[in-house]
């Protein structure tokens, strides 16, 4: 058997274990620098997403990764400028979706933590709730009555309107989906 056969045969354990050590590594003033300088959160947030090829463990490491990496500015950074073609960022709906499949609490932790940690830039508490203003539970399981200020940003200001008071559909669609929230947190709450 080639060596190529060989690390296709244990392509799910090499990569388990490379991410293992990256989240170890990052643990460390010095390795989680040195994450951020060669920008491991691109490269390993797509273990994240759950699919053929993927296991629970590299879910878990790489949430371990984000999350010590996201104590940095740079971090928190990278974690929101990966966008799609549609600039949206990608590393979020990643977590999102981890976080709607109802994972076990370990990784949960880890990703809220990571939203947590990526909220302290206003940028980036804006880009979370926006992420999350449909999946309210998640939301507010995330931030509880602290998104009430950014889902009311959302809103639209008296200036968007035009001179005759209307919004357009998108505007007056958000704008609904907004209130929503807003209504159930402040039931909650």
């Amino acid at each position: 058997m080639g060596s190529e056969a060989i690390l296709q045969e244990h392509h799910q354990k090499i990569a388990e274990l490379c991410l293992r050590v990256l989240g170890n590594m990052s643990i460390n003033h010095t390795g989680k620098q040195e994450c951020i300088d060669f920008k491991v959160i691109e490269k390993s947030y797509p273990y994240l997403i759950a699919g053929p090829g993927r296991a629970y463990e590299h879910a878990l490491n790489t949430s371990l990764i984000l999350m010590s990496c996201s104590i940095h500015l740079t971090g928190k950074n990278q974690i929101i400028d990966e966008l799609d073609q549609e600039e949206n960022p990608v590393i979020l709906q990643a977590i999102v979706k981890r976080l709607e499949s109802g994972q076990d609490q370990g990784l949960r932790n880890n990703l809220k933590i990571v939203f947590t940690n990526v909220a302290e830039l206003p940028r980036g508490f804006s880009d979370i709730t926006m992420q999350l203003v449909e999946k309210i539970e998640i939301l507010d399981e995330v931030f509880g009555p602290r998104a009430v200020k950014p889902l009311h940003n959302f809103l639209p200001k008296l200036y968007a309107y035009d001179s005759e008071l209307n919004l357009d559909s998108d505007e007056i669609f958000r704008g609904q989906i907004v209130i929503k929230a807003l209504a159930w947190l402040f039931k909650k709450y």
